[in-house]
């Protein structure tokens, strides 16, 4: 039995102890022991950095990293990836307020092991915690689904464009996040692949680019992941600058696309993701509650910036009958201008499903 070195890579920055402890300890517990765990201290302002370095001086496995200034989400697991020890084979990627079972390792090498091929990446479910509850995704696709080949590869790709269609169960969780996956160290570097800059969904460009670049990639449905959903979570926080980042990220996308070629169908499939872009603009930063602006000032700009490419051509992009109940609603209100009814709608669903966040 073969028994690789895996590397998790854990960003830090203002995360509270508690969370914090739970993360690392549900690394430092694994029944595969031969890991090494990466803390990236990315100039956290209060005692993070500490709490790395005594993880580090009680067990070697632990290695704590310090940036000099914040440099950010996509830097900090860079850095990790760079600190990996020689040996370390596989690499994946925890946020510091979540957590791993147990035993994720220890199923992930079984299945190395049981396998006759090699893949340049794995891909395994987990379950979004809440205060209250704990829901498990449902799968994406069948236990082992492997992915070989252009039109296998596209056919992925596609489908994490085409989250908010209904082609993945309501209760499945993001195909593209950095998180919940493992992915070949030489493969990384054999092919030049790191993060990408940006300060939005610089997973999804993550997961395009390891993507494009793999011959084997593998599905297996063990929801090993824990992500913990909070009031104060991303997704709820007003950000004045979310039109920017989600400019940025698109602008890297059709980057993609032009550099490897896309074939038409795919490019299609990215409008659906520019859809949830819109959706996620209005409420992180035009209607937000935290927004001082005057409703008629939120209203115009609101407006003008969907004029402008590629939102401008939503809507001939899209068919709004095949996407999931909510975000049909939603994209109505969008199309007719409704922009605030994003913002009830929401706040609607938050209330029925104890502010359970939107997929």
């Amino acid at each position: 039995m073969v028994l690789p070195k895996i590397g998790i890579v854990v960003p830090v920055y203002k995360v509270k102890k508690d969370f914090l402890d739970i993360c690392v300890n549900s690394l430092l517990k694994q029944t595969y022991q031969n890991v090494q765990i990466i803390l990236v201290d990315d100039c956290s302002p209060d005692n993070c950095g500490a709490v790395c370095d005594e993880y580090a001086k009680k067990d070697k496995r632990v290695k704590a990293v310090h940036h000099k200034k914040n440099l950010g989400l996509p830097s900090a697991r860079n850095t990790g990836i760079n600190h990996l020890d020689v040996d370390c084979t596989w690499v994946t990627f925890v946020d510091s307020d979540d957590w791993l079972d147990l035993n994720c390792c220890e199923k992930f090498v079984s299945y190395l092991n049981k396998w006759n091929e090699n893949p340049d990446m794995v891909i395994f479910s987990g379950c979004k915690n809440y205060p209250d509850r704990e829901v498990i995704s449902e799968p994406a696709f069948d236990n082992e689904t492997w992915f070989r080949g252009v039109e296998d590869i596209n056919k992925l790709q596609k489908t994490s464009m085409e989250f908010i269609k209904n082609n993945l169960p309501d209760n499945s969780i993001n195909l593209d996040s950095a998180c919940w996956r493992f992915v070949s160290v030489k493969f990384l570097d054999k092919n030049n692949i790191r993060f990408i800059n940006v300060p939005y969904r610089e997973d999804g460009l993550f997961f395009l680019y390891t993507t494009e670049y793999a011959e084997r990639i593998v599905y297996i449905y063990e929801p090993f992941y824990h992500y913990r959903s909070t009031e104060n979570s991303m997704v709820n926080m007003y950000r004045p600058n979310a039109d920017y980042e989600h400019k940025l990220y698109l602008q890297q996308v059709w980057k993609f696309i032009n550099h490897f070629h896309k074939e038409q169908d795919f490019t299609d499939s990215v409008y659906y993701t520019v859809l949830l872009s819109m959706e996620i603009c209005i409420t992180q930063k035009f209607f937000n509650a935290n927004n001082p602006d005057s409703f008629l000032k939120k209203q115009k700009e609101c407006g003008n910036y969907f004029k402008e490419f590629p939102y401008r051509n939503i809507f001939k992009k899209i068919d709004i009958k095949q996407l999931r109940r909510n975000h049909y609603i939603k994209a109505i209100a969008i199309k007719y201008h409704l922009y605030y009814g994003l913002v009830i709608l929401r706040n609607v669903y938050n209330i029925l499903n104890r502010k359970q966040n939107y997929t």
